[in-house]
């Protein structure tokens, strides 16, 4: 039979697990969100209506009901929006969540579109083209465009 202090012991290591996990989460997000302020992303909750319409038209899926959280504009004249979508059923008791970007597409072409998301410090070369084979390879990552706008998405469970 364990000792009370093996048990005591075990229960502290449980306490300092969570605790660690909930303190990372947490520098994690205070990250997220400072990067994407010194991206230029600012808060914009007036606009919270008119993306929902807009994710809503775009997404084009009767069976949902979407709502916008956290929404911020790139600052200057573009119409960039950065914002958390939650999609909910009738049949899910919870939402799932994305992290969105939100841009006018403007071309001369209604056919197919591949957006390849790179970081910068990646050159050009065969492992760009491996990276936007695999990216175009499953449906989270493919855009979805109407009416002059489209929607990239970035699925997770760490959504801040």
């Amino acid at each position: 039979m364990p000792s009370i202090s093996l048990l005591v012991l075990g229960g502290v290591v449980m306490v300092a697990l969570i605790v660690w996990t909930l303190l990372s989460q947490r520098t994690r997000n205070q990250a997220h969100k400072a990067a994407v302020e010194q991206l230029g992303f600012r808060p914009c909750p007036e606009r919270r209506a008119w993306l929902e319409e807009t994710v809503t038209r775009i997404d084009n899926d009767q069976g949902s009901r979407y709502d916008v959280q956290d929404p911020k504009r790139l600052t200057g004249n573009s119409e960039v929006y950065l914002y958390v979508k939650r999609r909910h059923r009738d049949s899910d008791d919870s939402p799932f969540a994305t992290e969105e970007i939100l841009f006018p597409l403007k071309r001369p072409s209604r056919g197919g579109l591949v957006l390849t998301v790179k970081p910068s410090s990646l050159a050009h070369g065969l492992a760009t083209r491996m990276i936007g084979a695999v990216a175009a390879g499953s449906w989270d990552t493919q855009p979805e465009c109407r009416d002059g706008w489209c929607s990239v998405s970035r699925t997770g469970t760490e959504i801040p």
